[in-house]
């Protein structure tokens, strides 16, 4: 479908763009996982049910990758008029003011997915060969000696395991129970620094003050804070090792770097750390996040000057909440007739939203107040957004009318400079809330 070379069709275009990149990534975990089954498949041998790769650990590294498809899929379904010819001031206002805050908070769900998903992708082909090695000890060590040629199959196998294994880790080779984990490096917190970020670490959201317990956070936000800080630390930075060059990194580098070596003792505190299931992915993934950590640190003591820290200040280690769409609250001015309340459609299933309409009893017929409230699904209400328009005044976009009757069901309430964009669960909701607004009926077979 062609599309115009304007800011919207642009943006969208780069969203679409986005997904490609998450859908290979996706792709390449797939192959690491038929890579390591085809170790079995060559010789004529079934890989083990208990080798293939655990789901829940790997969702919980990565991120519920498929809530995150399924609300861009809802999103491009809805707004699949930026990929058609459709250009000018009212769709890119609409696009300013409802869709573009929506996918670029689902680019950057995106980015961070397919960030974890290069940390985890060497961490979980080893887990999956590891686990072909002791299967194939155990395999070994089972074989009787007069079954020579099952024997000399098994032992071939090894070899070409041991090949696999060589471009991972040599240390490998000799088998996980001769080889020797590499000494960690790692630079000292100060202990003003680590009272500070100790402060912040039990503000988690989901900590109850109110209990007075503090609760350890789950290992995946501890894991996500720590990628998101370990990404803005002296990694960033290549000193001048010449003469009289800088080897000094940024102060709010090298803080990131001292907050990544907390979170990373943190991680190794964490309960779910610890006590991790043999399936998971997690110890190894959580290796590889200390490994990379104490390069780094290495190269710090061994190629930089730590600076001072003497302004920098000290980022919140869990990510804000998105900022509401609504208001919290709202008072009901008085005297008002209440028209109708129905459900609207959402970009995501998790979440609800419903309208009510009100007329002011001034005698016009014309003033109107409408309120949308919306929260998690299940859950009360916790955002509520009032409009008090003037019908006279206002007008109604009905973007649900079309040659082919594919679009959804959305009418956008245009007031001055406001929109307002409402998507309804049924054509009678739609129409009952344009009647109540316009005082006409809409007949159904009339409105192709």
């Amino acid at each position: 479908m062609r599309t115009h070379n304007t800011a919207t069709g642009r943006q969208f275009r780069e969203f679409g763009q986005d997904l490609s990149h998450l859908a290979a990534s996706l792709q390449r975990l797939e192959n690491v996982i038929n890579n390591a089954k085809s170790s079995f498949q060559g010789h004529g041998q079934t890989a083990p049910d208990d080798l293939g790769w655990d789901e829940d650990s790997l969702i919980d590294i990565i991120g519920d990758y498929y809530a995150t498809l399924n609300e861009c899929m809802i999103l491009v379904k809805a707004n699949k008029s930026y990929m058609a010819t459709t250009t000018g001031a009212l769709v890119n206002i609409h696009w300013n003011i409802f869709v573009q805050p929506q996918v670029e908070k689902l680019r950057r769900r995106i980015l961070f997915h397919n960030t974890k998903i290069q940390r985890v992708l060497q961490p979980f082909e080893m887990d999956l060969h590891m686990r072909i090695y002791k299967d194939l000890a155990q395999r070994i060590s089972h074989v009787q000696d007069g079954v020579h040629a099952v024997h000399h199959d098994v032992r071939a196998m090894h070899r070409q395991l041991q090949a696999l294994m060589r471009a991972f880790d040599p240390s490998l080779i000799q088998g996980p129970e001769e080889s020797e984990e590499p000494e960690m490096c790692e630079i000292a917190v100060p202990e003003n620094l680590r009272q500070q970020l100790q402060a912040l670490f039990e503000k988690h959201p989901e900590n109850d003050d109110e209990v007075g317990v503090f609760d350890f956070p789950p290992l995946r936000d501890i894991a996500d804070a720590f990628v998101t800080s370990f990404d803005k630390s002296t990694r960033l930075f290549q000193p001048d090792t010449g003469p009289g060059g800088i080897r000094d990194p940024p102060e709010d580098q090298y803080l990131a770097l001292l907050t990544s070596q907390f979170l990373m003792t943190k991680m190794l505190e964490s309960p779910e750390y610890r006590d991790s299931p043999p399936a998971s992915h997690w110890p190894s993934y959580v290796r590889n996040l200390q490994r990379q950590l104490s390069d780094e640190c290495r190269r710090l003591t061994r190629d930089m000057l730590v600076p001072p820290l003497l302004s920098a200040d000290i980022p919140a280690l869990w990510p804000e909440e998105e900022p509401p769409d609504y208001i919290d609250s709202v008072e009901l001015p008085t005297p008002m007739e209440l028209l109708l309340e129905m459900a609207l459609v959402t970009d995501t299933p998790k979440r609800w939203r419903r309208l009510k309409l009100f007329r002011y009893c001034d005698g016009t017929d014309r003033s109107f107040r409408l309120i949308i409230t919306a929260g998690d699904r299940g859950q009360p209400a916790k955002q509520t957004l009032p409009i008090d328009f003037d019908i006279s005044k206002a007008s109604l976009i009905p973007h649900y009318v079309s040659p082919d009757g594919r679009e959804p069901l959305e009418l956008v309430l245009k007031d001055g400079r406001d929109m307002h964009r409402l998507v309804f669960c049924s054509k009678p909701d739609l129409y009952t809330f344009q009647q109540a607004l316009t005082a006409y009926e809409v007949v159904d077979q009339y409105m192709a």
